[in-house]
């Protein structure tokens, strides 16, 4: 189908209403012909177009790539910003990856509420992604490629030319004379995209003419895929036992009974494991870790203790729950807060007390007018008569008695109260400091 303005315009429908349309500038053709065409249907839009070029400072001539779009967008009469960003994670992630990453990061910054961002893939660079996807043995989320829409930071970003390959979008562009960069790095094999551009994509194309089309039609089979199962997981999460214990700060874990996940088939635990880990802003896993998570975790007997880390996420297993939280730091349980019980005090993992909380616990505050307060960590060795308990017992007995998983244990508050031991935060009062003691 050949491109034109009006086409555009059919494929951001819905969102002809956004307070701006920022257009992803790179100077290439690609983007050019996205920004010209929008440039011709400004008059039937709401938005305010404004480009935006990411100067990733990788090449000699950026500095005149960057004048060659602020040119171009001001014959256009399109507003231009232009930033520069800087690549930390080269060496973890690729320079590819790497870019990508800093480029939507910076993007992001720019977004108002219900602003589009609009990026200039087309059905050419979906084939490609749906074939690195291939080749990574990715499944169904990863097959789908590059979603049409998605939410973006405060609004929504828009990939409105995947329907049209990139010889359609040349057509276009010679039909009106653009001018566009060359970046030299496109033509470099040694990235695995390019490799497959010039080298692989070609022969399949010689063969299969419509093989850009029928790729990203198979992207949109696989992208339906994933709406049903995603769909299926919200549902099966909605009937599964999710709860959480001593959680005293939003980032302590939520957690999954075993028992009930394990009553699913195979397939139906990963795709619920998926969903549970994306439900809390996890990252989600690759298929690889979340067959480990699977097997090694979930499988485990119950007396064990696995534990799984990925992208600063871990998730343990302790009796017959699952628990999924960020990545542990170092805790010093040596540390003594002294505390004047006026002020709300921050702990060390960004933990907040304040008495009015812990008098919801059954804290008699009367009890502690005139007293030295102090917040301590377990040593080993506490002992605690609860409040409305037949006889003392131990913290360790507590704290199993409490379902506590141990990796928890030695970070739990514990309010002492003239050197005695007067609360252990989320579980109990002890005797003598209750409101009915």
């Amino acid at each position: 189908m050949p491109f034109d303005a009006q086409t555009l315009l059919g494929n951001l429908s819905g969102h002809e209403q956004a307070p701006h349309i920022w257009i992803a500038y790179s100077g290439g053709m690609d983007s050019h012909v996205l920004l010209h065409a929008l440039s011709c249907i400004r008059g039937q839009l709401a938005s305010e177009l404004k480009a935006i070029h990411i100067n990733h400072d990788l090449h000699v001539d950026a500095t005149q790539w960057d004048r060659h779009c602020a040119r171009i967008c001001e014959q256009l009469d399109i507003p231009y910003q232009s930033t520069t960003v800087s690549l930390d994670t080269v060496a973890e992630e690729g320079i590819e990856a790497a870019a990508r990453s800093a480029r939507y990061q910076a993007l992001s910054g720019y977004m108002a509420e219900g602003d589009i961002l609009l990026t200039a893939q087309h059905a050419d660079d979906q084939a490609e992604t749906l074939m690195l996807q291939l080749l990574r043995g990715s499944g169904v989320p990863g097959l789908a490629a590059m979603p049409a829409q998605s939410r973006f930071s405060k609004g929504w970003h828009l990939r409105p030319l995947l329907t049209n390959t990139r010889d359609e979008l040349l057509d276009y562009a010679t039909v009106h004379q653009l001018q566009w960069i060359e970046d030299p790095s496109n033509s470099d094999t040694r990235f695995d995209r390019n490799y497959l551009r010039h080298t692989v994509m070609p022969q399949l194309r010689a063969r299969w003419p419509a093989m850009p089309h029928l790729l990203s039609r198979s992207a949109r089979h696989m992208a339906e895929a994933n709406e049903l199962l995603e769909n299926q997981g919200v549902r099966a999460l909605e009937n599964m036992n999710i709860g959480s214990r001593l959680r005293i700060k939003s980032s302590d874990p939520l957690i999954l009974s075993i028992g009930e996940l394990c009553a699913l088939s195979p397939a139906q635990q990963r795709n619920l494991l998926r969903h549970w880990i994306k439900q809390q802003g996890m990252p989600v896993p690759s298929a690889a870790i979340l067959d480990q998570l699977q097997y090694s975790v979930v499988q485990a007997s119950i007396d064990s203790q696995p534990l799984l880390q990925w992208r600063g996420v871990e998730v343990r297993r302790y009796q017959d729950d699952l628990y999924i939280m960020q990545v542990l730091s170092p805790h010093d349980v040596t540390q003594v807060i002294c505390w004047d019980g006026h002020s709300r005090v921050e702990l060390a993992n960004g933990t907040l007390l304040q008495l009015a909380e812990l008098s919801q616990q059954g804290l008699d505050l009367d009890k502690l007018k005139g007293t030295v307060l102090e917040i301590r960590y377990r040593q080993g060795g506490e002992r605690c008569r609860v409040a409305g308990a037949g006889c003392s017992k131990s913290l360790k007995h507590l704290f199993q008695e409490g379902n506590v998983p141990p990796w928890q244990r030695s970070r739990i508050p514990l309010l002492y109260v003239n050197n005695q031991l007067a609360l252990i935060v989320g579980l109990g009062v002890c005797e003598g400091f209750g409101k009915s003691g």
